[in-house]
């Protein structure tokens, strides 16, 4: 007897030990074979590496002869099994390009293209850090933190969505990688993985108030002239800008070069930009010293920026510029070196004039 596996299957065990094999091809001798039934069983395993809907064909021949050794005509037959399997895939989707504060999903789609269900699936999720979870499309099937399960999956489409916030400390130019890991199984507990991954850049603007003044002291009635910085040294636009001056009391607004309006009231005026690009962005206020500033004043300047993206998200900081009064402060007084005198007797006045300012 000359049995041929087919290709796809590995010889296991036969009840009746085979003498000899080559290859694929195993073979059984038998003497004086008496009439009556006979049969022996051949066990093999199905390789992992089969693919789903194969066509295995077993293949066997009898070569016999009578006692006196004429041979008589070759016998044989065959056995086909069909293999079927679930084959799954697994995609991750999402959005290549997010800003902190977003609220975004990705999609994990895990098809079955085989002609059998999967017995059990398990899908893990890994969440990067950066991102929150909020939820899932399918929170019934979910056995676990961000872990998936479901039972007898049938050949189809298949997906479920994820719902994740960027948390408002990722910097700017984060790259964000969101990997998934899909178990599979059939009833005979063999089990296949697959994986995939999705990146998102995280984009933000990044705005630093500055504030210089052009000179460190001025006397009354000196002009000042403060240039404010705003840059967005960030990947995206600022959609709303903010900056939220504040004037010393002892001067007065002159003018301003402003692209837009400010608004509020004196000594404390707020100008307001939309969609400010990352790049350079300044204006200056004018400002004159008031004469009642008193020497050694110190003349604080105080600035904030105050800007958010689209999703509402938002982030502050500040600055100031100082500048220090400096007037002279001139006191005259007189003396004489007597308090009575004759008649032609000299007199000493003596003139006093005193400057205890700082110019």
């Amino acid at each position: 007897i000359n049995d041929t596996l087919p290709a796809g299957v590995e010889f296991m065990d036969s009840s009746v030990t085979p003498d000899s094999n080559s290859g694929l091809t195993y073979y059984w001798h038998f003497s004086n074979v008496h009439r009556g039934n006979y049969s022996f069983t051949i066990s093999v395993r199905v390789n992992d590496t089969t693919p789903d809907n194969t066509t295995l064909i077993n293949n066997v021949t009898c070569d016999y002869a009578s006692v006196d050794g004429v041979s008589l005509p070759q016998v044989s037959d065959n056995a086909t099994t069909l293999v079927q399997r679930p084959v799954i895939s697994v995609e991750k989707v999402g959005p290549s390009d997010a800003v902190a504060g977003d609220v975004y999903s990705y999609t994990i789609y895990f098809n079955n293209t085989g002609s059998a269900p999967a017995s059990s699936v398990l899908i893990t999720d890994t969440i990067p850090d950066g991102l929150t979870y909020i939820n899932s499309s399918d929170e019934a099937s979910r056995v676990g933190d961000y872990i998936w399960h479901y039972s007898n999956l049938m050949p189809g489409s298949h997906n479920i969505t994820i719902t994740v916030r960027v948390n408002d400390t990722v910097s700017d130019g984060t790259l964000l990688t969101n990997s998934v890991v899909l178990d599979y199984s059939v009833s005979n507990g063999f089990t296949w993985t697959v994986s995939d991954t999705a990146d998102t850049r995280i984009h933000s603007p990044q705005l630093i108030v500055v504030k210089t003044v052009s000179s460190q002291t001025a006397g009354h009635n000196d002009f000042l002239t403060y240039r404010i910085y705003f840059n967005n040294t960030g990947s995206t636009n600022a959609t709303h800008v903010w900056i939220n001056d504040t004037f010393p009391s002892d001067v007065s607004f002159v003018n301003d070069n402003a692209s837009v309006s400010h608004t509020g009231t004196w000594p404390s005026y707020t100008w307001h930009f939309t969609d400010v690009a990352p790049g350079v962005h300044w204006f200056v206020v004018n400002v004159q010293v008031l004469p009642s500033a008193t020497d050694g004043e110190v003349l604080r300047n105080n600035v904030s920026i105050d800007y958010e993206v689209a999703n509402g998200n938002s982030w502050s900081n500040n600055d100031s510029a100082v500048t220090v009064v400096s007037i002279p402060i001139v006191s005259f007084s007189k003396t004489v070196d007597v308090s009575t005198a004759l008649q032609g007797d000299i007199l000493t006045y003596r003139l006093y004039y005193n400057n205890t300012g700082s110019d």
